[in-house]
């Protein structure tokens, strides 16, 4: 296990000149930042988290045992489960979850998505049906749009029919009647989207080049945003991934983030086995999701 991490690695590591852009930026960035040392422990963060996803493409099986898959995806259901009754004060109300936003191991949807369309996918091939279950139940159980989005997306990109159906079914069936609630309620979801998107976007135009720091868009929204994005809740991400890049890091983000993710694209498996596909597929779900969200 460990050889095989290592020589994956190897293919995930920058060229010479991507890691010093990398790092100019990091500095720069820091130096600039509206809370530098908070911005200094999340660029810290940046190589343990790369090194995390790269051990994890590397061990990955190409078949694994159905029992302990669906206990897995179990367990992940049952500990979001009682985690979001807990945040809710132990009453457990099906009106406007947001479950995997409040576990540790997934801090928003978007990551999610992709974790959970990588398992579903995985466990169709196996036919393990209580595991594919478990992965669909975790995702609409978001109560995000999202995720759905992204599996739609995901499945598209597959060209596997039978996904693409049940992915635009759920979309269909969940998320439009959840999206026109809130067209008319106070948390009109245009209205909100639209001023946190402007607010992200004055960031950059006000601090192209150093951006306003990593990690402090909340922070940064008390200057630039909209009285209106405080009235109900506390907005802590562009709801967009390249706003969130052009506010946080200026001009080098989506640079920075290009450079990360070609490399860890480099890791994948060829697209004609089993699981290099579906890691195609869990990425093109991460990117689907990260045009109305952000991955923290």
């Amino acid at each position: 296990m460990w050889q095989t991490f290592t020589t994956t690695l190897r293919r995930a590591l920058p060229t010479k000149w991507e890691l010093l852009f990398v790092l100019f930026v990091a500095c720069y960035n820091t130096v600039f930042s509206l809370a530098p040392w908070r911005t200094l422990l999340f660029w810290l963060l940046v190589p343990l988290v790369y090194c995390f996803i790269v051990f994890i493409i590397a061990v990955l099986p190409e078949r694994a045992d159905s029992k302990k898959l669906a206990f897995i995806t179990g367990l992940l259901l049952v500990i979001s489960f009682l985690w979001t009754v807990y945040k809710n004060g132990g009453v457990v109300n099906f009106s406007g979850w947001r479950t995997f936003r409040l576990t540790l191991p997934f801090f928003v949807s978007t990551t999610s998505a992709a974790f959970f369309t990588y398992l579903f996918l995985y466990a169709y091939s196996q036919h393990v049906f209580w595991a594919e279950l478990f992965s669909l139940v975790s995702l609409l159980l978001t109560q995000s749009r999202g995720p759905i989005l992204g599996l739609a997306m995901a499945l598209l990109y597959g060209g596997v029919n039978l996904y693409w159906f049940i992915a635009l079914t759920a979309f269909i069936v969940y998320a439009i009647p959840y999206t026109l609630r809130e067209f008319v309620g106070p948390y009109a979801f245009y209205t909100q989207r639209f001023h946190i998107w402007r607010a992200a976007w004055d960031m950059f135009v006000m601090r192209p080049f150093s951006g306003v720091g990593f990690a402090t868009f909340p922070l940064a929204l008390k200057v630039y945003s909209h009285p209106f994005l405080f009235q109900f809740f506390p907005f802590n991400h562009a709801h967009n991934i390249l706003l969130q890049l052009l506010a946080e890091l200026g001009i080098a983000g989506p640079v920075v983030f290009i450079i990360l993710l070609k490399n860890i694209y480099r890791t994948f498996p060829p697209a004609d086995t089993k699981n290099g596909l579906f890691l195609r597929m869990a990425l093109v779900s991460y990117l689907g999701r990260n045009i109305f969200d952000v991955t923290p």
